[in-house]
């Protein structure tokens, strides 16, 4: 399995847990998770690129761990993300 795969599952998962508004609230009390969560989207594109894969989920990821200001925005962007990540996986 490409480590580009993993990554995207790991973070499709996390973005997906960030819907709960309880795990989204950490996010916005510990700033330093979002950092992580940026750091985990920046990781996948880059092996993304490497793999020759699908970068999109990854750059929405980016742009959405760099938009916390509105909150319900924000849940449902974290979900489409989640989804659209988890649904490069599936593509053969």
């Amino acid at each position: 399995m490409l480590i580009s795969t993993i990554l995207k599952y790991v973070t499709g998962i996390a973005e997906i847990v960030l819907v709960v508004p309880m795990f989204s609230l950490y996010v916005h009390i510990f700033p330093w998770l979002r950092w992580t969560y940026l750091a985990f989207h920046i990781a996948t594109l880059i092996f993304s690129f490497k793999d020759k894969s699908s970068k999109h989920g990854s750059i929405l990821g980016i742009i959405a761990a760099l938009l916390p200001w509105f909150p319900f925005f924000s849940m449902a962007l974290h979900f489409i993300i989640g989804l659209i990540l988890l649904a490069d996986n599936q593509r053969i």
